[in-house]
């Protein structure tokens, strides 16, 4: 739909007036993270069985991800991509609702925090993390929850 409205007091002409097909909103961004290797607790010698980890991030959400657990500096390991984000983020360049000092190019930001649990068992641990957003995110960091064993 498409309206033009003028009231009593205009002057003038309209002219070169076209219709343009929406364009695509955009493609999500994937990306992955691998954190440093930790011994909890500085114990090197016990092996640890990590059972939830939360990730924590700011952003109108953290999209579509998924967590995984990489322990023994196993480094080929990584954690499953998830699908592709599709959640659109604010207005969209080109897009019919985006005006120009009017409408907000990305949205409000909030604390979010998302558990996964996971599985294995090493002495040393490390977070990966995949995913893909339409907006901009910032990942502050991870709660983990572990049990200890022995020399097994």
């Amino acid at each position: 739909m498409a309206a033009l409205i003028g009231d009593a007091d205009f002057d003038g002409l309209i002219t070169a007036v076209s219709l343009q097909i929406q364009g695509d909103q955009g493609s999500a961004i994937s990306y992955d993270l691998l954190t440093s290797f930790q011994a909890p607790n500085n114990d090197h010698a016990n092996y640890k069985r990590v059972g939830f980890v939360r990730s924590i991030g700011v952003g109108p959400s953290l999209g579509s991800l998924n967590v995984g657990v990489v322990y023994d500096y196993n480094t080929q390991q990584e954690a499953d991509a998830p699908p592709v984000s599709t959640e659109p983020a604010g207005a969209v360049w080109d897009g019919p609702s985006a005006i120009w000092d009017l409408s907000t190019w990305d949205t409000s930001s909030k604390g979010i925090s998302i558990p996964f649990g996971v599985d294995g068992i090493g002495r040393t641990v490390a977070i990966a993390l995949s995913g893909s957003a339409t907006a901009r995110i910032t990942v502050i960091g991870f709660d983990v929850t572990y049990t200890q064993g022995n020399f097994l």
